[in-house]
């Protein structure tokens, strides 16, 4: 694994939580979060965005993309990969 990207894989948190009921930092300096919008309903999204709103820091970044659906669906659970970073290890 090259350098930097083990140095980054020490300051990246993953969560196991939803968005919304996960327990963020104050601060957040970048937040990811792929192909999960279309899952929130209008509501929802209004709180995701305020959420961003309050808690990114100056120049600090969001990245989040719109892919279907385009309306909020149950997803079913399942293991797609699973990764050791840092001292913890993930599922997706």
């Amino acid at each position: 694994m090259h350098y930097k990207t083990r140095e980054l894989h020490q300051r990246v948190t993953v969560l196991p939580e939803g968005l919304l009921e996960a327990v963020l930092p104050e601060h957040l300096g970048a937040v990811v979060a792929m192909n999960i919008i279309g899952h929130f309903d209008p509501g929802e999204r209004r709180q995701i965005w305020r959420l961003l709103a309050e808690r990114l820091m100056p120049g600090g970044r969001a990245v989040l993309n719109l892919q279907p659906p385009g309306e909020p669906v149950p997803a079913p659970e399942f293991r797609g990969a699973e990764v050791q970073v840092g001292r913890r290890a993930y599922e997706g």
